[in-house]
């Protein structure tokens, strides 16, 4: 499994601005080693497949990251003539600090 997420990060090295990689294996495997729970919250009861039940607590940290990953795509893009955001919905600036939790350069 290590050589195919290898594999993944060249490619998303090899096309920057095009193609992002979302850390999931170190929600599931905090520092690099194996979890059966997070928060409490069974994770895999098999020892492989993740459970159903742990999704609620996988889905913020996903998501967050997913967020910054889609905020910083938008930044990058050049600006459009087309319609104007939907109201309500304001752009949220991007820290340094959010990239790099988000396991993005800088």
């Amino acid at each position: 499994m290590a050589a195919f997420n290898d594999l993944l990060y060249q490619v998303a090295a090899a096309r920057p601005g095009q193609v992002e990689m979302v850390d999931f294996a170190s929600l599931v495997c905090p520092g690099g080693h194996y979890t059966s729970a997070i928060a409490g919250t069974p994770l895999r009861p098999d020892g492989v497949h993740i459970d159903s039940g742990a999704g609620p607590v996988l889905a913020q940290p996903l998501l967050s990251q997913f967020a910054v990953v889609g905020a910083v795509r938008r930044d990058s893009l050049p600006p459009t003539t087309g319609p104007e955001p939907t109201p309500g919905r304001a752009k949220l600036p991007v820290t340094p600090a959010q990239r790099r939790a988000a396991g993005l350069p800088g």
